[in-house]
C-alpha cells in the first residue's frame, strides 16, 4: 500500500475514532443544558412542568431523577391540585446509526397516588420503558404496564399486561397503547372487554389535525355482546381550513336472541377556520373551558367565534345504517351555514340550511308502529320502506315533500342571532343565566299576545284607550338603514308581482301586496330578499338601553313627547337594537304621529322581516294613518309568522272591542276584519278600504 493511501486511511480512522469518542461528550452536555434549561425556565402556560431535578451527567452516561408536575389550573378548593410523578432515569450517550441518545425510565407516583397503584399492580414502579432520541429530534419511547388486579366492594377488576409506544417531535405527536383483556367479576355478574387498542397520530396536536382510534375487539356480559366496536375521529388541513369525520361502527350485537349487524355512524365537521380553531383550542386550555379569561382572552374567543361563523362550515350525520333480521336502516343529515359577503352581517336565518333523509327498510317496524308513522305523517311510503326527509332553505321547511310553516325555526334561529350577535358585541357573558334567558323568552310572548312595550325589566305605558297601542317590538339585534316611508301601496292587486326587490321600500310593498293576494310564498322569498339587504355596524348598545328606560318612564308618566326625543337618541345609539326601534314606533303613536310610526316600524323590518312583533304595530300605524287595507295586509303577514296564533287572534279581538267602545270604527273594523280573514278565510274587500 502506497504511504499516501495508508496515511489516508489513518488520518480517516483517526477522525472517525475521535468523533465517537467526542460525540458522547457533546451529547451528554446537550441533554443536561436541555433538562436544566427546561426545570430552570417552566413555560407558563403549560399544563406540564419539570421541578426538583438531580442530573448526574457522565461522558458515556447520565442518570438522575425529577418531579413531572401536571398541574389543575382550573382548582379552587382544598387539598392538592396538582398530580406528581417522580420520574427516575438513565441515558445512554454512544451513538447508533438511527439515535443520538438512548435511555431507560421508570415512574412512580406520589402523594395519593402511591398505594393505589400498589394495590392495583403489585408495584409502586408500574410503568416504564426504553426509548431513544433521534438524530432528527425526534424522541421515542416504547411503555409497558404489568398485569393489574383489584378488589373492592365485592368486585374484581382483573387486566392483562399492556404495552404502548409514545413518540413526539415539534408539533407532532403519537401514542399507541394495547391490553389483551381486562374483566370486572361481582355478584352474579362478569363483564369482559377484549382486543382493547389505542392510536393517537397528530401531524399539528394544537389543531387537532390527524387522527384517533379507539377499538374494542369484544364486549360480552351474561346477557349480551358486541363485537368489533371501532371510534374514529380524522382531521385533515386543506388552504387553511379543517374538516373533520367522526366514524362509529358496530360489526355485531347481539342480546335477548335479537341481533344488529353493521352498524356505522359517520358525522363530519367542514370547512372549519383553521386559526379560530387553534385560538379557540388555547384559550380554553388556559381559562378552564372559558370560565375564567382574561378580557383580551375574552376578546380572542368572540373574534374567533364570529370568523368561524362567518367563514362558513357543514356539519352533519354523513352516514347512518345498519341491519337487523327484519330490515335496516340508512340515513344522513347536514346543516350547511353559508359564509357572508364582506361587510354583511351574521344571521342565521339567512345563512343556515338543512337537509337530510332516513329509509326504514323491511319489517323494522311492526305493523302497529308502521300505521303510526304513515297517519301521523312522518314518513311515507315507498318501494324499499318507510322514508322521511326534512329541507330547510331560505325561510322555507319541507318535510316529507310538503311544504310546512317555517316560521317557528326562524323564530329560534333569530332568537339565536340575539344571542350571538349580544355575544360578539361583548354585551353579555359567554354563559347566560337562566334567569336572562327566562326574561327575554317572556318578552317575545308579551310580544306575540299584544302587550304594552318593555326593556329588559317590564314597564307598562299609562292606559290610553283614545289612542292606538302597538304591540311590544321584542329585543333582536339587527341593523337599521336611516328611516324611510312606507310605501302607498294601491289596493289594486297584479297576480303577477313578482317577489324581486334591491330596497327596503319595494321588499315592503311587495310584500304587501303578496298578503292580499293570500301569498305566502311570496311572503317567505321576500323576506329572504330583506335578508340580504346592506345594514350597519352596531353601536353603543348599552347607552341605548339606557336611554330606552328613561323614554319607558317618560311614557308611564305621560310624556309620549319627550318619551319620542329619548328613543331617537336612543336608536342613533345604536341602530341594531330592534326593542328600540320598536319602542319609538310606539312612542310616536302615543303622540298621535302615526305616519312617522308606521315609517318607523317598518324600518324595524329590515332587522328581522319574519318577527311578528314588527308586522302587527306597523299594521296598527298603517290603520291609524288611514290604509286600512295595508294594515290588514300587515296584520296578515303577523299572523303568518306568529310563534303563538292564539294569543295573537285574542289580542287583536280585544283590540276591536276597545277600538269600538273609543268611536275608532276604522281601526275596529280592521282589527275584527283581519282576525274574520284569518280565521274563516273571509279575506276583505281591499277595494272598499281606502
Amino acid at each position: 500500500m502506497k504511504p499516501l493511501v495508508r496515511n489516508g486511511l489513518l488520518a480517516v480512522v483517526g477522525v472517525g475514532a475521535l468523533a465517537l469518542v467526542a460525540l458522547p461528550g457533546y451529547s451528554s452536555r446537550t441533554v443536561d443544558a436541555q433538562l436544566q434549561r427546561i426545570a430552570s425556565s417552566p413555560d407558563p402556560n403549560s399544563d406540564m412542568l419539570l421541578r426538583n431535578l438531580q442530573h448526574t451527567a457522565g461522558w458515556f452516561s447520565s442518570r438522575g431523577t425529577v418531579d413531572v408536575v401536571m398541574r389543575d389550573r382550573c382548582h379552587t378548593g382544598e387539598g392538592e391540585a396538582d398530580t406528581v410523578w417522580k420520574v427516575e432515569y438513565e441515558a445512554s450517550h454512544l451513538p447508533t446509526f438511527t439515535a443520538s441518545n438512548r435511555f431507560h425510565w421508570s415512574l412512580t407516583p406520589q402523594g395519593d397516588g402511591t398505594e393505589v397503584f400498589k394495590r392495583l399492580f403489585g408495584t409502586d414502579k408500574p410503568l416504564q420503558g426504553d426509548g431513544q432520541v433521534r438524530w432528527s429530534g425526534a424522541v421515542r419511547s416504547e411503555l409497558s404496564l404489568p398485569a393489574m388486579s383489584y378488589a373492592a366492594g365485592g368486585e374484581r377488576l382483573e387486566g392483562t399486561p399492556s404495552r404502548g409506544m409514545l413518540a413526539w417531535h415539534d408539533k407532532a405527536m403519537q401514542f399507541r397503547w394495547q391490553q389483551d383483556a381486562v374483566t370486572l367479576r361481582g355478584t352474579g355478574h362478569v363483564v369482559q372487554v377484549k382486543g382493547l387498542a389505542v392510536d393517537l397520530d397528530f401531524q399539528h396536536w394544537q389543531r387537532g389535525i390527524g387522527s384517533m382510534a379507539v377499538k374494542v375487539g369484544e364486549v360480552s356480559s351474561q346477557s349480551a355482546t358486541l363485537s368489533g366496536l371501532e371510534f374514529r375521529s380524522i382531521t385533515e388541513e386543506k388552504n387553511e381550513r379543517l374538516d373533520s369525520t367522526l366514524t362509529q361502527k358496530l360489526a355485531k350485537a347481539t342480546w335477548a336472541g335479537q341481533e344488529l349487524k353493521d352498524m356505522v355512524l359517520e358525522a363530519s365537521v367542514q370547512g372549519l377556520h383553521a386559526a379560530s380553531v387553534e385560538t379557540l383550542t388555547t384559550v380554553m386550555g388556559s381559562s378552564c373551558g372559558v370560565q375564567a379569561m382574561t378580557r383580551d382572552e375574552s376578546t380572542k374567543v368572540r373574534q374567533a367565534v364570529q370568523t368561524l361563523l362567518a367563514s362558513g362550515l357543514k356539519v352533519g350525520i354523513t352516514r347512518l345504517s345498519g341491519q337487523g333480521p327484519q330490515g335496516g336502516l340508512d340515513g344522513d343529515f347536514q346543516l350547511t351555514l353559508a359564509p357572508t359577503a364582506a361587510g354583511q352581517a351574521l344571521s342565521m336565518a339567512r345563512m343556515l340550511s338543512a337537509q337530510g333523509k332516513l329509509l326504514l327498510k323491511g319489517g323494522l317496524l311492526n305493523a302497529e308502529q308502521r300505521n303510526f308513522v304513515l297517519a301521523t305523517q312522518w314518513a311515507r311510503e315507498t318501494a324499499d320502506g318507510l322514508q322521511a326527509s326534512l329541507a330547510f332553505d331560505k325561510g322555507q321547511l319541507q318535510v316529507n315533500g310538503r311544504a310546512l310553516d317555517g316560521a317557528p325555526v326562524l323564530a329560534m334561529l333569530t332568537r339565536f342571532d340575539d344571542v350571538m350577535l349580544a355575544f360578539l358585541q361583548d354585551d353579555t357573558p359567554i354563559v347566560q343565566s337562566e334567569a336572562e334567558d327566562t326574561r327575554d323568552t317572556v318578552a317575545d310572548n308579551e310580544a306575540e299576545a299584544g302587550h304594552e312595550p318593555a326593556d329588559e325589566a317590564v314597564a307598562e305605558a299609562p292606559p290610553a284607550p283614545a289612542e292606538p297601542e302597538a304591540p311590544t317590538a321584542p329585543a333582536a339585534p339587527a341593523a337599521l338603514a336611516p328611516t324611510m316611508a312606507v310605501p302607498n301601496t294601491s289596493p289594486e292587486i297584479t297576480q303577477g308581482s313578482k317577489a324581486e326587490c334591491s330596497a327596503l321600500k319595494d321588499c315592503v310593498n311587495l310584500s304587501l301586496q303578496a298578503a292580499m293576494r293570500e301569498d305566502i310564498d311570496a311572503v317567505r322569498t321576500l323576506a329572504t330578499r330583506i335578508d340580504a339587504l346592506p345594514r350597519p355596524a352596531p353601536g353603543n348598545r348599552a347607552q341605548a338601553r339606557k336611554l330606552n328606560q328613561q323614554a319607558l318612564a317618560a311614557l308611564q308618566a305621560g310624556d309620549p313627547a319627550q318619551a319620542v326625543s329619548l328613543l331617537k337618541a336612543a336608536v342613533k345609539e345604536d341602530p341594531k337594537d330592534v326593542e328600540v326601534m320598536g319602542n319609538l314606533g310606539f312612542a310616536l303613536l302615543k303622540a298621535q304621529q302615526p305616519q312617522e310610526a308606521a315609517s318607523v316600524l317598518s324600518e324595524a323590518l329590515l332587522l328581522d322581516p319574519r318577527r311578528t312583533a314588527s308586522w302587527a304595530p306597523l299594521g296598527e300605524a298603517l290603520g291609524a294613518s288611514g290604509r286600512s287595507a295595508q294594515g290588514s295586509a300587515a296584520l296578515w303577514i303577523a299572523w303568518q309568522w306568529s310563534g303563538n296564533r292564539d294569543r295573537t287572534l285574542s289580542a287583536w279581538q280585544d283590540k276591536a272591542q276597545r277600538e269600538a267602545a273609543a268611536q275608532h270604527l276604522a281601526m275596529a273594523d280592521m282589527y275584527a276584519r283581519t282576525a274574520q280573514w284569518v280565521t274563516s278565510g273571509q279575506k276583505p274587500d281591499f277595494r272598499a278600504q281606502r
